[in-house]
């Protein structure tokens, strides 16, 4: 291989690199579990719930966030992706915050399918990274959480 052809493959795999991390974070995250308590994923689902502090306010707002909306798994790893639909078929199930220091952060962890067929593997996920509180609701990518009664 010519050296030429080596430097634009490395300076094309650099390229994409920094086009995911920038998209990545792109009009998400924001610490929400800072403002928000009561984190639970409800047995069977695919949402977050949490009741949330409205800023400047002593209100809580208890919300419901749709996951699917907002990671993607890619058979090793969660991540952070606009309309990922994580959840079931091929994806991701039984997700849960394994105990009460990781629920306080926002990590999450989901039995995940990997790329060799028939085999699952826990994926843990900082939600934080990917989703924000905008006035007591649970946000992600544009996609405002639903209020819970």
């Amino acid at each position: 291989m010519q050296i030429s052809q080596i430097i634009l493959i490395v300076a094309l795999s650099l390229g994409a690199s920094a086009g995911t991390i920038s998209r990545r974070h792109e009009g998400t995250g924001s610490e929400f579990a800072k403002t928000c308590t009561k984190l639970e994923i409800p047995k069977g689902a695919n949402n977050l719930e949490a009741e949330c502090s409205v800023a400047g306010q002593k209100k809580r707002v208890k919300t419901s966030l749709d996951l699917n909306h907002c990671l993607t798994s890619t058979g090793s790893a969660l991540v952070p992706k606009k309309d990922g639909q994580f959840w079931g078929g091929m994806g991701c199930h039984s997700c849960e915050f394994r105990d009460k220091e990781k629920q306080k952060k926002g990590i999450m962890r989901c039995s995940c399918m990997t790329t060799q067929l028939g085999a699952f593997l826990f994926q843990e996920v900082d939600l934080n990274e990917l989703i924000a509180n905008r006035y007591g609701f649970l946000e992600c990518y544009g996609y405002r959480g639903k209020k819970l009664n």
